[in-house]
């Protein structure tokens, strides 16, 4: 028996289930490692890996749809929305974990990060800089502006890399034709 294909959509859902899973495991990896996550190395090595997960997972979700549900070939549209649509997903459940941690989990973790960026550069500051740069974090780093941004770079990041993995991923009918 045949089995019926999944829709777009919730093909894209599952795979941004998995994304948000992802991250959100990474996440607790560095939690558990205590690493410090305001020094700048740890933020360029944080970066590489966040993005290299969700490009992995667009890869797949976008090849699973393909090949499962189009008989192997997709157009440059329909791969970039299953791409939006998995980052998305997966960005608002990392965002809203992020919310649940900042907020149950460890209320004190930004407040901590402050401690920590004045014991490393305060002495390298002026008074004024000092005061001035820690009235801007602590503007910044409350649970809901984390979230805002979070949510916000994580549409930029889905479409800049949707836009991206697609041109990849998609086959259409008169390159896999050779017409």
């Amino acid at each position: 028996m045949e089995t019926k294909p999944r829709s777009l959509f919730m093909h894209s859902l599952i795979y941004g289930l998995i994304l948000g899973a992802a991250l959100i495991v990474v996440s607790l990896i560095y939690y558990i490692l205590d690493v410090n996550m305001f020094s700048i190395g740890f933020s360029i090595l944080s970066l590489v890996i966040s993005l290299t997960i969700v490009i992995i997972v667009l890869a797949l979700g976008m090849n699973s749809y393909r090949d499962r549900s189009l008989s192997g070939k997709i157009d440059f549209k329909r791969c970039f929305l299953i791409g939006l649509i998995i980052g998305l997903v997966g960005f608002i459940i990392s965002s809203a974990y992020s919310l649940i941690f900042m907020t149950y989990i460890e209320p004190g973790a930004m407040e901590e990060g402050i401690n920590e960026f004045i014991e490393k550069w305060g002495d390298r500051m002026t008074a004024e800089q000092l005061d001035d740069t820690i009235s801007k974090m602590q503007k910044r780093m409350t649970p809901s502006a984390q979230v805002r941004t979070s949510l916000i770079s994580g549409a930029i990041i889905s479409i800049l890399l949707s836009l991206i993995v697609s041109a990849f991923i998609k086959k259409d009918k008169s390159a896999s034709e050779g017409i």
